[in-house]
């Protein structure tokens, strides 16, 4: 990127020359797309002829601050967005005018929206500005999160689409939207240098909203602004911030944010690498580098089985990954295994696509770039003709210090093992520095729960104690006394080993310094190990305690596990049965959790998990060992 600092003027073809998206007489583009498409959003748009926009009241905002509840506020905004996306993707498919009227109407509510800022953002700015239950209107507190990012992009792509049936009607419709983009959007970006998502922010590491902000910022920018001083600013601008992210990554390319959010933030990443590359021609090109491609491969190296790939940090047992937007990466950095994975889990139409993809709504937690031009491409990605899986036999990601094992290579079947070390240290972070998770023929037997739902108190002091599935109390993990790991760069693992060779992949990791000082460990070494030879997996711990102590081996699962004469069996629904077997004598102790409230866990684990502890109580040097074999029936 530093090779581009300071040329963004004599880069940036004429805005005129540049249209991010097209017009609706652009005819060729709509008629090009997929029948499936067109039907799909005729049918959704004719749902809402005379559309009776939902309302978003000022104690709806306050609903965050007073109760930390955020998806009613969340929910009724994304609506507006949705319903808004179909009537204009229907009426430039049609092209009749059928649709204009409740397309005005919901430009006019979005424009009259107090915020574009989602509630639990409402305080991260000004910087050491004031808490609000209300979002801030005066212009010098405006700023921008990945909401407001995502809803100016959509808004930004309403114009393009519409711009021209817009002024027919009425020019003030238009003129509204580029005021309220300029307001809300451009110049924001450009009189600000303190948003925690740029480069000369808080000095804080940066995170997936960096690229996803930036990227949507120099769209709107390229969109509607006019000034080619502010639009040099905001190229300018999201170079250094694309910059800053990059160097952020490990040269191996891992993401230590989990799958999840290695989805949103590539994706974000690489839309503004798109939007570069359109606004000067083609003159901006960076894929043609090692890292980047390792970055967008991330995500095949903890890819287990269907849409689950491994939960660190925070994360969910199906992830929606936006994998339309993966298979266009893959074709621009030139990796044939991630464009494998996202054919192989394409949708099998498009209304389920829609869905699995969260194009509906487009902006909530999905980029709106992303959204819009899979859209428009989706044809193309739609013929690609089905392929398997990669389905990597091992991998291994320093930068993160994650690995993954499995008992054959491009198949499901047997066991699957992923484990790791790495830090206390990173965004969405977990304390679960040492902890594992085993899969049987592609589901789920000792697992990671997730993230669940987030509340006010999912970031922050609280979100270690009241968010169990964060902390190491819920990990599979060792613990000595009942202390738990802690959150920060001190708390991490060191001296770690890896091997991988035909018939064995091992792992082994010094995990006591994730403990702070009052744990009686003064040594945990962990070893992990796929015996391919013996199908089985083994967790082998090697400690040595301070003072005495009753030490625990945590296991979660996601069905109750049950007790045999030599051990445990794990149910598991769609999977050989998993049997757990250890070399000490302990008690056995096994809590049923519930999650009631939270969808995301019903969604993931049907509302409820098992907690089952080995405890013994324990001096001086000691190991554990358990064993996890595949049930014979």
């Amino acid at each position: 990127f530093e090779q581009y600092y300071g040329k963004a003027k004599e880069l940036m073809i004429p805005k005129e020359e540049c249209r991010l998206f097209p017009g609706i007489d652009d005819r060729a583009v709509w008629e090009n797309l997929h029948p499936q498409q067109k039907e799909f959003y005729l049918r959704e748009a004719e749902k809402h002829l005379n559309y009776d926009w939902p309302t978003i009241s000022a104690t709806l905002y306050m609903d965050y601050s007073r109760t930390g509840e955020r998806w009613n506020h969340t929910n009724q905004e994304s609506k507006r967005r949705a319903v808004l996306l179909c009537l204009v993707l229907a009426e430039c498919i049609e092209n009749k005018g059928r649709f204009l009227d409740d397309i005005i109407n919901g430009i006019w509510v979005v424009c009259e929206e107090t915020s574009w800022v989602g509630p639990a953002h409402n305080g991260m700015f000004p910087k050491g500005g004031r808490p609000s239950a209300l979002p801030f209107w005066r212009d010098e507190d405006i700023w921008v999160d990945h909401f407001a990012g995502d809803t100016g992009c959509l808004m930004a792509a309403v114009l393009s689409f519409l711009e021209h049936r817009l002024d027919a009607v009425a020019p003030q419709i238009t003129e509204r939207l580029r005021y309220e983009l300029m307001r809300r959007i451009v110049l924001p970006c450009v009189n600000h240098n303190n948003f925690h998502w740029m480069v000369n922010g808080d000095g804080g590491k940066l995170n997936n909203w960096s690229p996803w902000c930036a990227g949507n910022c120099l769209a709107v920018t390229a969109v509607v602004c006019d000034d080619d001083d502010i639009r040099a600013a905001v190229f300018e601008k999201t170079l250094r911030i694309q910059e800053g992210y990059f160097r952020g990554l490990p040269e191996d390319g891992s993401c230590d944010e989990g799958a999840r959010y290695w989805s949103i933030a590539c994706n974000g990443f690489f839309e503004g690498l798109d939007v570069m590359e359109k606004l000067t021609g083609g003159k901006v090109n960076v894929y043609d580098n090692e890292t980047l491609r390792r970055y967008a491969h991330f995500g095949v190296t903890q890819h287990i089985a269907q849409n689950m790939f491994t939960m660190y940090a925070d994360n969910d047992r199906s992830v929606r990954i936006g994998l339309q937007g993966l298979w266009q990466i893959a074709r621009k950095v030139g990796d044939d295994e991630l464009r494998r994975l996202a054919v192989n889990l394409r949708s099998p139409n498009y209304e389920q696509h829609a869905n699995d993809n969260q194009l509906l709504p487009c902006c909530m937690h999905q980029h709106a770039y992303a959204t819009l031009t899979s859209i428009l491409c989706y044809n193309a990605y739609a013929q690609q003709p089905y392929e398997d899986a990669p389905l990597l036999r091992d991998t291994w990601q320093p930068g993160v210090k994650i690995m993954t094992a499995r008992q054959q290579e491009g198949s499901t079947e047997g066991l699957f093992l992923s484990a790791r070390g790495g830090s206390n240290y990173e965004s969405h972070n977990h304390n679960d520095v040492g902890s594992f998770i085993v899969y049987s023929d592609g589901q789920p037997a000792v697992i990671d729960l997730g993230a669940g739902v987030y509340t006010a108190t999912s970031f922050g002091a609280k979100r270690y104690v009241e968010h169990l599935q964060t902390s190491s109390v819920w990990h599979n993990v060792l613990m000595a006394g009942g202390v738990v790991q802690e959150a920060g760069p001190a708390y991490r693992s060191a001296e770690e080993e890896y091997s991988c060779e035909e018939e064995l992949s091992t792992l082994t990791v010094r995990a006591e310094k994730a403990y702070p000082e009052s744990s009686p460990f003064a040594l945990w070494k962990r070893s992990f190990a796929l015996d391919r030879a013996e199908e089985a997996v083994t967790v082998a711990d090697e400690f040595e305690l301070k003072q005495p102590a009753a030490v625990e081996f945590i296991l979660m699962t996601a069905v109750k596990p049950e007790k045999t004469e030599t051990g445990l069996r794990i149910p598991v629904a769609g999977g050989r049965d998993v049997l757990a077997e250890w070399d000490m004598p302990v008690a056995v102790e096994t809590e049923h959790l519930t999650f009631p409230g939270d969808f995301m866990f019903e969604e993931d684990w049907n509302g409820e998990a098992w907690r089952t502890v080995l405890k013994k109580d324990c001096s001086g040097q000691e190991t554990f060992t358990v064993t996890f074999k595949q049930a014979d029936c």
